[in-house]
């Protein structure tokens, strides 16, 4: 099996929610160590192969697998991973501002707090950054026009007495014929 495939298997095993949170635990701590080590040093190019990365990291490569499974949507290009064997050539360049963005995405504190951001994007980027993914996340209401307000298909009417009135007796219709 190739290493996605060896990583997607273990993540959708059955497990108790003990082991779930142990192997994610585990995961997590292991993923962090390899950003910190990423950001600190500003490496943000990923070159050679699951196997040597891996080493370079101190992680198993299945381990490391699941890291470029989370990293792959902040590369510049994106890798095939579902093609990847453990000795296969990739150089994945990374892409600080979609990396940040992705980690407030998804809900990763943890990442997004660590201190080699500073230097690597400015308070005002990072900023940006947070007030971008806050607005895609943010549910906008529909505009409706109020009861008393004059009706939005241009009758002239009020809504009360035009398109709401049509909307609530369809709706009636559509209860009394289920």
């Amino acid at each position: 099996m190739k290493p996605y495939e060896i990583w997607k298997s273990i993540t959708q095993r059955e497990m108790t929610q003990d082991q779930y949170n142990a192997f994610w635990k585990e995961y997590l701590d292991k993923e962090t160590a390899i950003y910190k080590e990423i950001l600190e040093n500003e490496a943000l190019t990923l070159k050679g192969s699951i196997s040597s990365l891996s080493e370079t990291f101190k992680v198993e490569e299945t381990t490391f697998t699941g890291f470029l499974d989370g990293i792959n949507s902040s590369l510049k290009h994106p890798l095939a991973l579902e093609s990847l064997e453990t000795d296969t050539p990739i150089e994945g360049e990374i892409d600080l501002e979609a990396l940040y963005y992705n980690m407030h995405d998804a809900k990763a504190k943890w990442l997004y707090n660590l201190n080699a951001w500073e230097t690597l994007l400015s308070k005002e980027t990072r900023k940006s950054i947070k007030n971008d993914f806050r607005q895609s996340v943010m549910i906008k209401k529909e505009d409706r026009p109020g009861r008393n307000d004059p009706c939005h298909c241009g009758s002239s009417k009020k809504y009360k007495k035009c398109c709401l009135a049509k909307d609530e007796a369809a709706d009636r219709a559509a209860e009394t014929a289920d």
